[in-house]
């Protein structure tokens, strides 16, 4: 599974709880300009960077929550690293990872999981609302993937199969083909079966698309209230955001 480092060249390797506040820092930054998150959160204009930003606080609290509640559903993260330079204390950075989620489990089923995961945090920076909009998507998504299933004629249901729940790379290692080794581990480890994921951007899509995806809805959110980068809008400017429902089918010939 791990791949031995040599001198500072990246490695792959499961991540752990311990992994938590590099994941939660790597997400941030990765999706900092992310449309179809900054319609969930109503988020009201760009985000930067930068810790001492109670907006930027917010979003972290988002990208930490998410990746807790994963660990506590059985995720399977794993994240390409590289060492540090010799000298500088540390051990590794953290530049990009995948969180799949198993068949059968997803995210905070219960309000409990949810306390536990720090989904309060979530909602005192982006309200109670973020839940609907977050869930309104996603009942689209899956109801979309379960028409595709029943035309496809596979026994599986949506929640049968694996889920990419998040994959990122850090901005300044994009490009490198990071994102395409993750996934295709993931295919040498559970080979021939089927995953599911959604995409919320159209650069995403386009790589997800080489690995075998295919869309099976594009779902457009906030029409008439946001505009394509998911900040406020109205009029003509306010045509919402795109999310990308996918699947990639089984190869059982």
């Amino acid at each position: 599974m791990t791949e031995a480092p040599a001198a500072r060249e990246p490695y792959i390797r499961l991540a752990t709880p311990a992994d938590l506040e590099a994941l939660a820092e790597l997400a941030t930054a990765a999706f900092i300009d992310d449309a179809v998150l900054y319609y969930w959160g109503g988020i009201q204009s760009p985000l930067v960077n930068d810790p001492s930003l109670p907006a930027r606080q917010h979003f972290h609290a988002f990208q930490r929550h998410t990746n807790l509640d994963c660990f506590a559903a059985g995720s399977r993260t794993t994240v390409v690293a590289v060492p540090s330079p010799s000298g500088s204390g540390a051990g590794e950075e953290i530049i990009a990872m995948t969180i799949f989620l198993p068949p059968r489990q997803r995210m905070c089923k219960t309000i409990e999981e949810g306390m536990r995961s720090g989904i309060m945090d979530v909602v005192v920076g982006w309200g109670e609302s973020w839940l609907q909009r977050l869930g309104g998507y996603m009942d689209v998504s899956v109801r979309s993937l379960e028409d595709a299933f029943r035309a496809k004629g596979v026994r599986e249901t949506p929640l049968d199969v694996w889920y990419l729940q998040v994959a990122c790379v850090h901005p300044q290692h994009q490009r490198k083909g990071y994102l395409t080794k993750l996934v295709r581990e993931m295919y040498a480890f559970a080979p021939n079966s089927i995953m599911t994921l959604d995409s919320t951007s159209a650069k995403s899509k386009a790589v997800y698309e080489k690995l075998g995806f295919e869309v099976v809805k594009h779902i457009t959110s906030g029409e008439g209230s946001v505009n394509e980068k998911g900040l406020p809008a109205e009029g003509e400017e306010a045509k919402g955001v795109s999310g990308y429902s996918m699947v990639k089918w089984a190869d059982r010939s």
